[in-house]
This record gives C-alpha cells, structure tokens and sequence, in this order.
C-alpha cells in the first residue's frame, strides 16, 4: 500500500482572510503554481485543504493525456482530458474540437512525423496576433499550443519549435 504523502509550507506566503480562500475552500491554477515554485513543492493544480499560517498542499490530481496519431481528419474530445499529444500520421491534418464542459485551460503538443512539412486545418480559434501559427517544418519537431476555453470560444497562441532534431 502507497501512502500519500503531505507537503507543507510553513510560511505564511499569503493573507488567506483577504483573498477569500479559505471561504472558497480550494485555490485557483495560479496560487497552486505559485506554492509550487516559492516552496519546492510538487506542481499542485488544486489545494484541498488551507489553514492560515500554513498551507497544507494534499489529495494532487494529474490530468488525462490523450494522444493519436493522424489520419487526415482528428476529433479532440476535450471533455475527455484537457492535454492532447497528436502525431502526425502521412498527410496535412483537419482538428475538428468537442468542446469542454466548463471553462478552462487546454494544451495541445503536436509533433511531426519523420518526413515533416504537415499542417493543420483548425477549427475556429481566435489566435495571438490574428492568425493560426505556422508549424514547425522540421522532421521531429514538436510545437506547443496553448488554449483558452471560456465556454464559447477557444483562444490560442503556439510556442514553436521544441525539441528540433540535432
């Protein structure tokens, strides 16, 4: 049997009674980061339990990854996992978006298949700066891109050009 075990943090990093937290009974995305990082503690998305002048971090959930390979026409069911890891198959790919069921956060890696070059057809997207981003080309390659879901549309913006092959 695993037991789970509880990170502490002894310090007081925050006025909990001001920002509510403790009324609320759970902290956002960005405070359980943000603990994570002062503290040197696990990257935690979710708190369950909060006392003033500590914060007791425990119960951490992960988040479902799912993964394909393409085949010419992807449907990402974001109501099954807010991360997707799509390999090209041996053609330009069209994403087709289920939607989630609430607003929230979602990462989508792409990556090329050994030949390279492939491109993706995307569902509306409201992207930085106007336009979809131009894949990495490079055989290998792997681009992240970030979207936002506020429960209507979905917002994006890519970061380009991970792990390029030597």
């Amino acid at each position: 049997m695993v037991k789970q075990k509880k990170s502490v943090v002894k310090e007081n990093i925050f006025d909990f009674e001001k920002r509510n937290f403790i009324k609320k009974g759970l902290l956002g995305l960005g405070f359980g980061a943000s603990v994570a990082l002062l503290s040197k503690i696990p990257f935690a998305s979710a708190v369950d339990y909060v006392k003033a002048g500590n914060v007791e971090l425990t119960n951490f959930f992960e988040f479902t990854k799912q993964s394909t390979t393409g085949n010419r026409d992807t449907t990402i069911n974001w109501k099954l996992g807010n991360k997707f890891e799509f390999t090209f198959g041996a053609q330009n790919e069209t994403f087709t978006f289920i939607a989630p069921k609430k607003p929230c956060n979602l990462s989508l890696t792409i990556v090329q298949d050994r030949i390279g070059s492939r491109t993706i057809t995307w569902p509306p997207i409201k992207w930085a700066g106007g336009t979809a981003p131009a894949l990495s080309k490079e055989a290998g390659a792997i681009d992240i891109v970030s979207l936002y879901y506020d429960g209507t549309n979905y917002f994006g913006m890519a970061s380009l050009g991970f792990a390029l092959p030597a």
